[in-house]
Formats: structure tokens, sequence, C-alpha cells
């Protein structure tokens, strides 16, 4: 989510299973029977814009990882550690944070705590699928909350970070490794530009994906909302193998080749110029913008181009053991599991 101004944005994540655990990595390297849920973890980024700035600048980063202990399921609530997360049958979703936040080497930062709460999301529609390994193990993405107003209240060590804004909020799952499936994908969500045309409802957002499987297929999925009350128009493809498919790649990040661009059904999804948030070996997160190809615009003239943030993710990449061994120095490990409210 980010605030009105575009000065403040973040992303938070919940992993029941942590896909990206150094640990989980080394223990089935070994041939040991892991279940990911027995790698929860807690993943959260908070950005800062100032003096027009750009790239905004992370102001606090969070990659704790925890023992199987420390996660806790419901019907309605997801708790790892002392952060939890609610979303009640009726009423707004709330997530409480509390971290310490991560260090290089897996160093304890200021912590950070406070609560995220974001206005009662529209039903979800049902779970889209994503690709199946070879061994069977399929993976599924459901949006749950498009587009949402939010507020955020957060006390990172002496400071006091207070803003309002859109959120967007969704859920992945699935059996197996994410590597034994894909080769790499990228996806992105964004509200209407503004001004946006008068036909767009508030509830106005797009969420696109391109998954690149192992098989060399490509899976795009378009979803696109106009109006909160109805469901959202779902366009869903299947392409054969390409040998660029998600390879035409920029290397103007540090860490990872990214495609300056690339297409979800009838949407172009392109990177902003400094609008890098994260570059890491095998995955980065980014400003983009997205609009309609040229040649689908004339189906849809009322379409809106859309801002957002996107990702890519290269599996290929994350598969080498180096690569995996140097997730540790960005990971803290908490083997006790921390008390409510206690100090650790």
């Amino acid at each position: 989510m980010h605030d009105a101004e575009g000065r403040y944005g973040l992303t938070l994540i919940l992993f029941a299973g942590s896909v990206f655990s150094p640990r989980y990595a080394a223990r089935l390297r070994a041939g040991i029977a892991t279940c990911g849920l027995e790698v929860p973890a807690v993943n959260f980024s908070l950005y800062e814009r100032t003096r027009g700035a750009h790239p905004s600048t992370r102001r606090a980063w969070v990659m704790n990882e925890y023992p199987p202990a420390a996660l806790a399921l419901d019907a309605d609530a997801v708790r790892v550690g002392r952060t939890a997360l609610r979303l009640p049958p009726a009423g707004p979703l709330t997530i409480e944070l509390d971290e310490d936040t991560t260090r290089f080497f897996g160093r304890r930062g200021p912590r950070v705590h406070g609560r995220i709460t974001v206005a009662p999301p529209p039903p979800a529609p049902p779970p889209l699928y994503l690709g199946q390994s070879g061994r069977g193990a399929a993976h599924y993405w459901q949006p749950l909350a498009p587009r949402a107003a939010a507020t955020v209240e957060l006390q990172l060590g002496p400071r006091r970070v207070r803003f309002q804004g859109p959120a967007y909020l969704d859920r992945n799952y699935g059996s197996g490794r994410l590597e034994d499936t894909f080769s790499r994908w990228g996806w992105a969500h964004g509200f209407p530009v503004s001004p946006a045309p008068a036909a767009s409802a508030a509830g106005d957002a797009l969420i696109v994906y391109n998954a690149v499987l192992t098989t060399g297929y490509s899976h795009q999925l378009c979803v696109r909302y106009r109006d909160p009350t109805r469901p959202p128009e779902v366009l869903s493809s299947e392409l054969a193998p390409s040998p660029d498919a998600l390879t035409r790649v920029d290397r103007d990040l540090f860490w990872l080749p990214v495609p300056r661009a690339f297409g979800a059904g009838p949407y172009t999804c392109r990177r902003l110029p400094g609008g890098t948030l994260e570059d890491t070996p095998f995955y980065a997160r980014f400003a983009v913008h997205i609009e309609r190809t040229p040649e689908d615009a004339g189906q849809d003239a009322a379409a809106p181009a859309f801002a957002g943030v996107g990702e890519y993710l290269d599996l290929d990449r994350f598969r080498r053991r180096s690569l995996q061994y140097l997730l540790r120095y960005k990971t803290r490990y908490i083997a006790a599991v921390p008390a409510p409210g206690g100090v650790r």
C-alpha cells in the first residue's frame, strides 16, 4: 500500500511457510523430510520518498523466520510470532505488526510495531490457478482486496509513522517448491492514473500475471475490477513455449537483469525509470505503468492507464545453491517463540 501523497509505501507478507527460507532449502538439499509450514516468517518493507526523490528510500526491512510453534492458523486469522492478521466475516481487516527489523548477517535492528487497518474488502473471487509441476504440485493465487482504504500507525524505533492511502491484498498458496513449477514470473497491480475517466469506479483496479513454467509454457492472467459490487473480469490464457518469454532483460539494476516490460493478455506492464524498490539476486520490486497494448486499445476506449507496483521473480537463478546461501545474510532466525508482548 501507499499513502495518498505518495510519500510512504509498504509491503507486508506473512509466510505460513516461507518459500525463500535458507533453512528450508538447506534441509531439502540434505534429504531431510521437511514441511513448508515448519518455516513461518514475516517480511516487511517501509519506503519513504523525500523532497521528490526517486526512487524511494527503504526505511525498514524485516525478514524474520520462526520455528513451527510460532505459527497459529484459524478460520479468520494468521499469527506468526507476535505479528497477526485478522480478517473477520464482517468488519475491517487488521494487522498487528510487532517485529525487530533485520540487518545484514541476521542482526537485530530497531523494533517496528503498530497496526494496519484495511476497510472491509468485498467478497473474494475463487482462487485462480497459476501452474502445476510435473509432480502434480499446484499453485494458486487469490486477490482478496484489489483496492481498499487503509490506515497505518507504526512506531519505528523512536520515530512515529502514520498515513492513509489505498491498499492491495492477496494470498498465494500451493504444494511443492515454487522453483519446481516456475522458471520466472512478472506480476503487477495498479490503480487508474489520475485523472481517471469519469466512468472509473472507486474500486477500479487491475492485476496482471505472466508466469513462465519450467515446461516453457506461459500462463497469463488479467483481473480487472471496475465496480467493487460486481465480480471482476478475468482473462486467462496459456501460451506455447517461447525462447524469449520474459527473457528480454535490461541490466540497469545492480543484482538482477529484469525486463523493461512484459505482457499479460491485452496489457503491457512497463517499469518506470528510477522506480526500483528492491533489487536482489533473484527478485526485484519496482514502480510500473500498465496500459492496453495498441492493438487492443480500441476494444476498450475508456480503459485508463494504471500506475502501481510490480515484481520480477527469477526462480532459475534462485535454484543456485550459492544464491540460497546468501539469503541467510538478509534473514534473521528467531529460535525461541516470542511471547505476546514479551521481549526477545
